[in-house]
């Protein structure tokens, strides 16, 4: 039985398969078996796998198209390792991707997902930025109520998550589908996310986060919006509010416009929500400071330095 099981889906992606490919076979942990299902492809895709030879790469092929969701839930049938990863057929592993996450996990029995950071590159090579999540639980916990909680293509996780409660990923959502499954996943599981930069990704017109952004995008955000209201256990957030949210807390947009002040208050109420739930966690009174200060870094990035007093007029008297 193999350590872990990488599992890829690749629909008309000849131009970048094979250095995707490459990256997983020649990772330095060897102890694996990789998994990727075509869906149904009408350009070389075939041609381009069926050029790799090697034990474990085990390639199936849809006679018609099902989608992304139904071709990562037919993988994830075939998967039989401990672990299992999920990559993209555009990104590049780092050599020790597996190694590093797999190590992790079996140090730490009680977390069930693992990601890590990412590098954006352009078509010539350029890094455009450096993506990570959170890796401390506290913080991990609070940033995935608004915001996907790893970076995409870094996840490995335990089979028995999928396995044991029937986890499976939204066909319905298809595109979005990741998303859903990892708000879905971290309900039952702890999860974390190593420093290390794990996967090199595209950014280019042709990658599927820039293709489909604007397709996808508002099922995200209902995604979100389902989530946060869940947290809050009512209908506290409305669709405006996310997208507010979004444009105040992203640190690369340019200055929001158009944002009520009413949506950030809500998220202030939401983050004063989430340390009260975790007030007995040691080092909330750290984590609750710093997070205030971020948000008021952002307020004054995107609406000034005005907006900064009706959000964060108890800054002083709870950070006393």
């Amino acid at each position: 039985m193999p350590k872990v099981s990488v599992l890829m889906t690749v629909r008309d992606g000849e131009t970048w398969l094979s250095e995707a490919v490459r990256s997983i076979l020649d990772q330095t942990l060897e102890d694996f078996e990789f998994i990727i299902v075509d869906d149904a492809s009408n350009d070389s895709t075939p041609e381009v796998l069926a050029k790799f030879v090697d034990c474990r790469l085990r390639v199936v092929r849809n006679n018609e198209r099902q989608g992304r969701a139904a071709s990562l839930n037919r993988g994830l049938t075939l998967c039989r390792a401990q672990y299992i990863a999920r990559i993209d057929a555009d990104d590049i592993a780092t050599p020790e991707r597996l190694e590093q996450q797999a190590a992790f996990l079996d140090r730490h029995p009680e977390t069930g997902i693992v990601g890590g950071g990412a590098l954006y590159f352009d078509a010539h090579g350029n890094i455009k930025r450096e993506v990570h999540k959170p890796s401390d639980p506290l913080r991990l916990e609070w940033t995935a109520l608004w915001s996907p909680p790893f970076v995409h293509s870094t996840e490995m996780f335990r089979k028995d998550l999928a396995d044991g409660f029937d986890l499976e990923y939204d066909p319905a959502l298809d595109d979005a589908c990741d998303l859903d499954y990892w708000y879905r996943a971290r309900r039952i599981t702890r999860a974390s996310n190593l420093e290390a930069i794990l996967v090199r990704r595209r950014w280019h017109h042709e990658a599927l986060q820039i293709r489909f952004a604007r397709e996808e995008q508002s099922v995200r955000n209902a995604i979100h919006l389902k989530n946060m209201n869940e947290f809050m256990g009512c209908a506290f957030f409305e669709p405006e509010d996310i997208c507010a949210i979004r444009q105040v807390m992203s640190s690369s947009a340019d200055r929001a416009c158009g944002v009520e002040l009413r949506s950030i208050r809500k998220f202030k109420c939401m983050l004063d929500c989430y340390c009260h739930r975790r007030r007995k966690t040691p080092g909330l009174r750290h984590f609750y400071i710093s997070e205030l200060k971020s948000l008021s870094r952002q307020i004054t990035r995107h609406l000034g330095p005005v907006a900064i007093v009706p959000v964060l007029c108890s800054f002083e008297r709870r950070a006393a």
